[in-house]
C-alpha cells in the first residue's frame, strides 16, 4: 500500500494549526489583558467572573449614592449653622428688645427680627441639585413660604423616609424634614417650645406690640429653639460619619472584589509572554525540520 504523498505535510500543517490557535490565544490574552475573553476559554471559571462583575458594579452604585448622600448632608448641615447663627441673633435682638426702650427702637428691631424669619424660611428650602434637601420624601416642593401676610406658612408636610445603603447591605437615614427642624409640633399640631419659626414670630410680634414682659418672655422659647437645633446638628454630624466610614468600606471592598476578579480573569503578563515565545520557537522548529526534510517523488515510492 502507498502512503499519501505529503503526509510529512500533513503532519506539519496539524501541528501548525495547533500553534497558531495557541498563539491567536495568547496575543489575545497580552493585548485585552484578559485570560478569559470568552465562556469557552474558561468554563469553570465564568460563573465566578459573572459574579464578580455584578457585585463590582453593584458596590459602585453603593458609592455613588454614598457620595451624593454625603453631599447632601453637608449642604444640610452648613444650613442648619447657619440657622444657628440666626437664633443667635433673634436673641441678642431679644435681649436689646427687652429693657427700658422707645416703642420706635422697638419697632426697628422687629423690622431686623422680620428679616430673620425670611431668613429662616429660606434655609427651610435648602437645595441640593433639584432637591429639596429638609422636605422630606416630597423632596420636589418647599414645604415653607412666607404667606401673603409675611407671615411663616406651612406649605406641606411629609415623612423622610430616604435612606442610604451601606456596603453590607444595611441601610440608614440621612436626612430630617423641615417640620422636625424648624416647626416642632405635638401630638395636637400645636407648636412646641422648641419650634423655630413661633419663637421667632413670637418675639417679632411681642417687639411690634411694644411688650416688654412678652419679649422677655420669648427668651427662654428662643434658647429651647436653639438647643433643638443644636441637636439636630448632632444628627447631621454623626450621618456624615456615618457616611464616611461606608465610604471607606465600600473602597475596601471595590479593591478585594476587583483583586478577586484579576485573579480569575486577568492575564498573567510573565507567564502569557514566555508562552507566546516557546509557541514561537516551536513553530520555527516545525518549519526548520520541514525544510531539512529530503524530497521524494513517486519514484522513490516505486523502489
Amino acid at each position: 500500500m502507498i502512503r499519501p504523498l505529503d503526509f510529512a505535510s500533513e503532519t506539519l500543517l496539524a501541528q501548525l494549526n495547533v500553534l497558531g490557535k495557541r498563539l491567536e490565544r495568547v496575543q489575545r490574552e497580552i493585548s485585552s489583558g484578559y485570560r478569559v475573553n470568552t465562556a469557552s476559554d474558561a468554563p469553570d471559571q465564568v460563573a465566578d467572573i459573572l459574579a464578580l462583575r455584578a457585585s463590582l458594579a453593584a458596590n459602585e452604585q453603593v458609592r455613588t449614592n454614598l457620595q451624593r448622600a454625603r453631599s447632601e448632608v453637608e449642604t444640610a448641615d452648613g444650613a442648619l449653622a447657619r440657622v444657628v447663627q440666626v437664633l443667635d441673633r433673634a436673641l441678642a435682638l431679644a435681649a436689646a428688645g427687652s429693657g427700658t426702650q422707645p416703642s420706635e427702637n422697638r419697632y426697628t428691631i422687629a423690622q431686623e427680627v422680620r428679616g430673620l424669619e425670611e431668613q429662616l424660611v429660606a434655609l427651610s428650602r435648602t437645595m441640593y441639585g433639584d432637591r429639596y434637601l429638609f422636605s422630606g420624601d416630597l423632596d420636589i416642593q418647599p414645604c415653607y413660604g412666607m404667606g401673603e401676610d409675611g407671615t411663616v406658612e406651612r406649605l406641606a408636610t411629609a415623612e423622610a423616609t430616604r435612606k442610604v445603603q451601606h456596603p453590607s447591605g444595611v441601610s440608614f437615614s440621612i436626612a430630617k424634614t423641615a417640620q422636625e427642624i424648624f416647626d416642632h409640633r405635638d401630638a395636637e399640631d400645636n407648636p412646641t417650645a422648641k419650634n423655630v419659626f413661633a419663637a421667632v414670630t413670637a418675639l417679632r410680634v411681642a417687639l411690634e406690640a411694644d411688650d416688654q414682659e412678652a419679649v422677655e418672655a420669648v427668651i427662654g422659647k428662643l434658647r429651647a429653639a436653639s438647643a433643638h437645633v443644636n441637636a439636630q446638628t448632632g444628627f447631621y454630624g454623626a450621618v456624615h460619619n456615618r457616611i464616611k466610614a461606608a465610604l471607606d468600606d465600600a473602597g475596601r471592598m471595590d479593591l478585594r472584589l476587583k483583586t478577586a476578579l484579576s485573579e480569575r480573569r486577568d492575564t498573567d503578563v510573565v507567564a502569557s509572554v514566555m508562552e507566546l515565545q516557546q509557541v514561537q520557537l516551536s513553530q520555527a522548529a516545525a518549519m526548520q525540520m520541514r525544510a531539512m526534510t529530503p524530497a521524494r517523488s513517486l519514484f522513490d515510492y516505486l523502489k
